[in-house]
């Protein structure tokens, strides 16, 4: 019985110390950052951007002989289709016009891109290559 009772304690004992073990270990793991998550400072404050609605964006156009359509923070639209209070009133291959009672505005698709002329693309090339 003696023999017994020493079993059952080391059995108890054993299991306590697996118990606090492996809580000891959940409690360091739970306490790690997780090292994906931008620094606090690059964050938005949840408030800050609930209020303030996105300026409109176009992200895409599809032109075919048949419908126009683009793509505007992430909605799709169609000539007379709503974008917030705007109205879209045009669609060509690289912008969206948008009108808003008498005002207009005109959303780029690439706005940092501006095409050359063709004179101005054959006058870079010769001259500036190998000989």
């Amino acid at each position: 019985m003696a023999q017994h009772l020493s079993k059952k304690i080391k059995t108890v004992t054993m299991a306590a110390i697996y118990l606090m073990a492996t809580q000891a270990m959940n409690a360091g793991a739970q306490a790690l950052p997780d090292p994906t998550r931008p620094p606090a400072a690059l964050q938005k404050d949840e408030r800050e951007t609930e209020n303030v609605p996105a300026a409109p964006e176009l992200q895409s156009v599809l032109i075919s002989p048949k419908r126009r359509v683009a793509t505007i923070n992430g909605q799709i639209v169609h000539v007379g289709d709503k974008v917030g209070e705007a109205q879209v009133v045009k669609i060509t291959e690289n912008e969206v016009v948008l009108r808003n009672g008498k005002e207009s505005r005109t959303l780029k698709l690439l706005p940092q891109v501006q095409r050359r002329s063709g004179q101005d693309r054959n006058s870079s090339r010769t001259g500036s290559g190998p000989q």
